[in-house]
């Protein structure tokens, strides 16, 4: 893609994603997309993973609803997804990557998650451990990192701490998934934030209301992992012909 065709993708997605230009900008690869989908395997991986956390809540939600991030459904959060790593910007980090990586003693928030550096601009650079995946959490509007610190003001697990047994069983919970089901899920996460330009609405997170994906999300995978968390019907159903997945479909 050329670069001034890149250019005009980038002004065409910010106007869904909420991001600033220069984010944008940075998600637009090489393929001729906006890029939202556009990622490793590790990464779209962790994506799905985030999307089980993230829209699943309360007694009703499918088991990932302990790891407790639906509660990042109330902040605001632009998404900015990349080729190699994920990107949260944020004017509450610190908060965020408190619901991201566990610390302490506390409950394991995403299985696996650790701290890999923190970054001037309140920026934290995170690493799934089990999928190799990357998350940037960061109040800089353009999601990009400069500078190094080495203190944190929270006891988070780096990348030093190995998984506890809490943390494999959670993740052992979790049933395989078909490459369509992991594409819809990743899909669901990275456009968490979308926004109508058209004047219809946040379609993503905000401050104190509930968004239309995650609700819809949310009783989605109500419906596909309750039962014995569907297993089955996250790679039977998901998977099959029966529900095509557009893995390089035109921004709507």
């Amino acid at each position: 893609m050329s670069n001034s065709m890149k250019k005009r993708t980038a002004h065409a997605r910010k106007a869904y994603s909420g991001e600033v230009y220069e984010a944008a900008l940075a998600g637009i690869p090489n393929d001729r997309t906006h890029g939202l989908d556009s990622c490793t395997p590790g990464q779209r991986k962790m994506n799905a993973l985030l999307a089980l956390g993230l829209f699943n809540r309360g007694e009703q939600g499918a088991p990932p609803a302990k790891w407790m991030l639906s509660t990042l459904t109330w902040y605001t959060i632009t998404v900015s997804p990349r080729w190699n790593h994920l990107v949260f910007i944020t004017d509450a980090p610190d908060n965020v990557t408190r619901y991201l990586v566990p610390h302490g003693d506390s409950t394991p928030r995403l299985p696996g998650m650790r701290l890999r550096a923190i970054h001037d601009y309140r920026t934290y650079a995170l690493e799934h451990v089990p999928t190799g995946a990357r998350l940037v959490v960061s109040s800089r509007s353009d999601g990009k990192t400069h500078g190094e610190r080495e203190s944190s003001h929270f006891d988070f697990r780096t990348l030093d701490d190995p998984l506890d047994p809490v943390e494999e069983r959670q993740l052992a919970d979790v049933p395989p998934m078909g490459d369509a089901a992991q594409t819809l899920l990743a899909g669901m996460a990275v456009r968490m934030s979308m926004t109508d330009p058209r004047g219809g609405g946040r379609r993503g997170t905000g401050t104190g209301t509930r968004c239309d994906v995650r609700m819809a999300g949310a009783a989605m995978m109500i419906q596909i992992l309750d039962a014995g968390f569907g297993a089955q019907a996250m790679n039977g159903k998901l998977s099959g012909q029966g529900f095509p997945i557009r893995r390089t479909s035109r921004q709507h």
